[in-house]
């Protein structure tokens, strides 16, 4: 940022009259303030451009390189919402329940097993398509039916509702070795 043209504060001056002052043949003393330094200097008109021209670059510069981060992070956590594949081994949390999920997916087709709190397991069976996963089963007994919907998140977990004989639960996963 310029501060000031020959100890003249830059802000008691209109543009039209710091470009006249630099049309004349004459070398101005320029201070430039950068953050916490401040630079003074002998210029003329041209090289007056020339910093100018350039302190814009940089500004300019720093726009790009923080919109191309963005840009970055957008595309990262989008990789996670278009994971194609939820198969594995899953630590499930509902309510205060921790329980395991094993996922094999074929397509956009899922079968798996549920660990049943009461012991045993619940085989299931759903879809997993576009990010949002969806799946049904019920244990050997039938003591215990659920289905649920979820939704696979930008950090690669996946969280959504499940209804089941004992009630309705939100429910959340966490890939084991993630």
């Amino acid at each position: 940022m310029i501060d000031a043209i020959d100890g003249r504060p830059v802000s008691e001056s209109t543009l039209s009259a710091v470009l006249e002052m630099f049309e004349r043949p004459v070398r101005y003393r320029l201070a430039v303030r950068r953050g916490q330094q401040t630079l003074d200097s002998h210029v003329n008109a041209e090289n007056f451009v020339m910093i100018h021209s350039k302190l814009n670059k940089e500004k300019h510069m720093k726009k790009v390189f923080v919109g191309f981060l963005i840009v970055m992070a957008l595309a990262a956590s989008s990789l996670y919402a278009e994971q194609k594949s939820v198969a594995g081994s899953w630590n499930v949390s509902i309510e205060s329940i921790s329980i395991r999920l094993v996922l094999a997916q074929k397509g956009k087709k899922i079968t798996g097993t549920l660990q049943n709190p009461h012991g045993g397991e619940i085989r299931l069976k759903g879809q997993f398509a576009g990010g949002k996963i969806q799946f049904s089963g019920a244990s050997e007994d039938n003591s215990i039916k659920l289905s649920a919907a979820g939704n696979l998140k930008g950090d690669g977990t996946l969280a959504g509702n499940l209804t089941s004989t004992m009630g309705d639960m939100a429910w959340s996963a966490v890939l084991v070795g993630h």
